[in-house]
């Protein structure tokens, strides 16, 4: 079993098709890139217009959320995402990220840019299809 950020480092997708890939810096800081069900990344219209590429992620080890900064740090939305090794709401009951967004209460603009990020449903570790070799 893995502990602190390691829980979160791979490749995740949720059922919408967006795909969420975190990669480890160091103990409390990841690189996260979020792809739309299309395959590319988010445009972010309201950061003028950056993709949702190598956003900066903060692992909180106090209570155990990894935060991905979907703006500038302190302003904006906030993508705060939650382990759960055996999600209860997952039909399989995977190992799953529940992500919840957030956003700074002055920052009252950006409330037409959630739908961005799809329905936020849980993401579920991503296993691409190998080949057996012979």
């Amino acid at each position: 079993m893995t502990f602190g950020i390691e829980r979160y480092i791979g490749t995740w997708q949720n059922s919408e098709g967006y795909r969420l890939e975190i990669t480890k810096v160091d103990d409390l800081r990841a690189s996260a890139s979020l792809a739309s069900p299309s395959g590319g990344p988010v445009e972010r219209p309201y950061f003028e217009n950056k993709l949702t590429v190598d956003m900066i992620a903060l692992y909180d080890d106090y209570v155990g959320v990894l935060r991905v900064d979907l703006w500038r740090p302190n302003s904006g939305f906030i993508l705060e995402l939650v382990h759960e090794p055996a999600y209860d709401l997952d039909d399989e009951q995977s190992e799953a990220i529940v992500p919840a967004l957030s956003q700074y209460e002055e920052d009252t603009f950006l409330d037409q840019f959630h739908n961005l990020f799809g329905r936020l449903s849980h993401f579920t570790r991503y296993h691409i299809a190998r080949t057996r070799s012979n």
